[in-house]
């Protein structure tokens, strides 16, 4: 009964797809906000290349749960 989307290639596109929709729409100073906490996380100094975004993509989609340092 759960929802299966094979490929890891597809999972990354909605992903991506998803995160600009909900970020887009997000008020000026929330982004701010978000990209400010971001930035100065500890964690964001560990991250390299294609995984710069997933710090963004954490605070978008976990809703409830402290994921920034």
């Amino acid at each position: 009964n759960n929802v299966y989307i094979p490929g890891s290639s597809i999972k990354g596109a909605l992903k991506t797809i998803f995160a600009w929709r909900v970020f887009t729409v997000m008020p000026d100073e929330k982004k701010k906000n978000v990209l400010s906490n971001i930035v100065s996380s500890k964690a964001f100094r560990n991250f390299k290349g294609r995984n710069l975004d997933e710090l963004l993509i954490q605070e978008l989609f976990i809703c409830g749960k402290k994921v920034i340092d």
